[in-house]
């Protein structure tokens, strides 16, 4: 799933985003990512499946983030 640079910036800024980063986290990340997108090119059926629910995963997150941003700001400023 893809966020915009705007979502990104906002994950990346916070804890949540700095747990993101630490190598393995960001590494099983990397390999699950790696992982799906050569199932979707393998199968076009499941691509097709996969886009779908991915649509709607970016509404929900991008949501998610906005409603979610007082309460990681707060958390970032305690961890300072």
């Amino acid at each position: 799933f893809y966020m915009n640079q705007g979502e990104l910036r906002a994950v990346e800024t916070t804890a949540v985003g700095r747990v993101a980063g630490l190598p393995l986290v960001r590494s099983a990340c990397e390999m699950a990512s790696v992982s799906y997108e050569a199932t979707k090119e393998t199968h076009p059926a499941v691509k097709a499946v996969c886009e779908v629910a991915e649509t709607g995963v970016r509404a929900i997150t991008s949501a998610a983030i906005t409603g979610a941003q007082p309460i990681l700001d707060q958390l970032d400023s305690q961890s300072e």
